[in-house]
C-alpha cells in the first residue's frame, strides 16, 4: 500500500461563534479491501476506480487492520466488494472487526448492495455505484457488496458491518431470479447527473446479470428515514419480508406503474426520483423540498426543527440537527456531522449520527 497525502480545504460553516477548522480533503485515491474481490488492482471493482481516474490501494486484512480513522479519511472512497460469491464472511471479516475505526471515517456517498454484481457479471451496477461515491471532493464515500455472504440468512439477521451507519438486517433470498427494478435515481438540485441509474433504469432485466440472480439477500429492515430505495426486488409478503407498494412514474409524469416488493440496494446521497421522491409525489413521503431542490441538505445550527428533509424525503432523519434516540441516533449536529476535525471535541458525530 502507498501512503496517502492529505489536502485541504476551507470549511465556512460556523458552529455557534466558533468556526470549524479546515477539513481534510481526500485526493484522487481509493481503498479496497483485497479479500472482498477477485483478482486485486485487475478486479472489477479497481478497474472501475482507476478508470474513473484514481489510483487504487488495495490492502491485505493485516494492512486494512493497522489503518487509523484519518488514514481511512484519506481516501475518496472505501470499496468492500463481492469475490466469487463466497457464501460466509470470511472474505470481509477483516472489516466486520475494525467497523468502528474505518465507518467512523465515511461521511460522503454510501451505496449498499445485497446482490454480488461482479460476481454475477451484473453490468453497469458496480460502475455507477462506484462513479457515485466518489463525487465529492472533501469526504469519503463507501461502497459495499454483500455479495453470497448472507444468502442463506433468516429474516431479520443483523449485518455487525454495517453497524457504522445504522441498523440493518437482512433475509437471504439464495439465487432470486424473479423480478428487480431501479429507480431513476437523483442527487441535489443543479448537481451534475447522478450515475447510479446510468443504463439501468427501465432496463430492469439487465438487473439479473449473466448468472440470472437478481440479487442474494433483500433488507428486512434498514435506516430508511436517510437511506433511500435504489432498487428493489420484486414479490409479495409470501416471498420477501417488508414489502411495500412503490411507485415509479414516466419521465413525463403522465402515468406509473406500481411495483411490490423490499429494497436490496440503498444508498444515503440520492434521491429515488422516478418514485416520487424530489418531486412532491411519493406516496410515503413525509416531507419533500422538491421546489427548493435541498433534500439531503443537512441542518446549519440557527435551523429550526422540521425544516430539513433527507434523500428518502424523510424527516426526522440523521442530519436534521435533532436527537432522536428512538432510530438509534447518539448525537446530530447537522452540518457538523463527520469531518469538522474540530481538536477534542467532546461533541463529535460521526456522519451517521454514531458519537466518534
Amino acid at each position: 500500500m502507498t501512503s496517502a497525502s492529505l489536502g485541504c480545504q476551507e470549511v465556512q460553516e460556523a458552529r455557534g461563534t466558533r468556526s470549524a477548522p479546515q477539513a481534510l480533503t481526500p485526493p484522487e485515491k481509493v481503498l479496497i479491501l483485497g479479500t472482498s474481490v477477485s483478482g486485486g488492482t485487475s478486479s472489477r471493482e479497481a478497474l472501475a476506480a482507476t478508470g474513473l481516474g484514481f489510483t487504487v490501494d488495495v490492502v491485505t486484512p493485516t494492512q486494512w487492520a493497522a489503518l487509523t480513522k484519518k488514514q481511512f479519511e484519506a481516501y475518496r472512497g472505501i470499496i468492500i466488494g463481492d469475490a466469487d460469491c463466497q457464501g460466509n464472511v470470511s472474505a470481509i471479516q477483516a472489516a466486520i472487526d475494525n467497523r468502528g475505526v474505518w465507518g467512523r471515517a465515511v461521511d460522503g456517498k454510501v451505496v449498499i448492495s445485497g446482490a454480488d454484481s461482479t460476481a454475477n457479471g451484473t453490468s453497469f451496477l458496480v460502475e455507477n455505484a462506484i462513479a457515485s461515491i466518489v463525487r465529492d471532493p472533501i469526504r469519503t464515500g463507501l461502497y459495499v457488496s454483500l455479495g453470497c455472504a448472507y444468502q442463506g440468512a433468516a429474516a431479520n439477521t443483523p449485518v455487525p458491518l454495517l453497524e457504522p451507519f445504522g441498523d440493518f438486517t437482512v433475509a437471504g433470498t439464495g439465487c432470486f431470479t424473479g423480478d428487480a427494478h431501479l429507480f431513476k435515481m437523483v442527487g441535489r438540485y443543479n448537481q451534475a447527473p447522478e450515475p447510479l441509474s446510468d443504463n439501468l433504469r427501465g432496463d430492469n432485466g439487465a438487473l439479473n446479470g449473466a448468472g440470472g440472480c437478481a440479487t442474494r439477500v433483500v433488507f428486512s429492515a434498514y435506516p430508511d428515514k436517510t437511506f433511500a430505495p435504489v432498487a428493489i426486488a420484486v414479490g409479495s409478503s409470501s416471498t420477501l419480508p417488508n414489502t411495500r407498494d412503490y411507485w415509479d412514474l414516466a419521465d413525463d409524469l403522465s402515468g406509473y406503474d406500481e411495483f411490490t416488493g423490499t429494497p436490496f440496494i440503498v444508498t444515503q446521497g440520492a434521491m429515488a426520483y422516478s418514485s416520487g421522491c424530489g418531486q412532491g409525489l411519493d406516496p410515503a413521503a413525509t416531507c419533500d423540498f422538491f421546489t427548493e431542490g435541498a433534500n439531503g441538505d443537512r441542518a446549519t445550527p440557527s435551523s429550526p426543527a422540521g425544516s430539513t428533509c433527507s434523500f428518502a424525503c424523510q424527516s426526522s432523519w440523521c442530519g436534521d440537527g435533532q436527537l432522536d434516540t428512538t432510530t438509534g441516533e447518539q448525537c446530530d449536529n447537522g452540518v457538523f456531522n463527520g469531518r469538522t476535525h474540530v481538536p477534542d471535541d467532546p461533541d463529535a458525530c460521526s456522519a451517521f449520527c454514531k458519537k466518534l
